[in-house]
């Protein structure tokens, strides 16, 4: 029966540097993952845009609402007095 060793360190080679640095080169080079941030970046931004512009048409309507409510806490906490 024959049993495989593994060598670790140094003992693997010297040449184990070469290849991470070839694979950070490698991952260097990709351009697959800039294509992906570009598509997110741009989604981002057109929601981004479109709850700026929601909010800003209900805007008037948001503080319409919490002025009355304020004038009914109002009232009410005159009655309880």
């Amino acid at each position: 029966m024959a049993t495989a060793t593994v060598a670790t360190g140094p003992q693997a080679g010297d040449n184990w540097r070469d290849d991470v640095r070839q694979m950070f080169r490698n991952f260097a080079r990709d351009e697959d993952g800039a294509i992906t941030v570009d598509w997110v970046v741009l989604t981002a931004l057109i929601v981004g845009l479109q709850i700026y512009m929601l909010v800003t048409q209900i805007k008037s309507s948001i503080v319409n609402v919490t002025t009355d409510v304020g004038g009914t806490i109002t009232e009410y906490g005159d009655f309880l007095d």
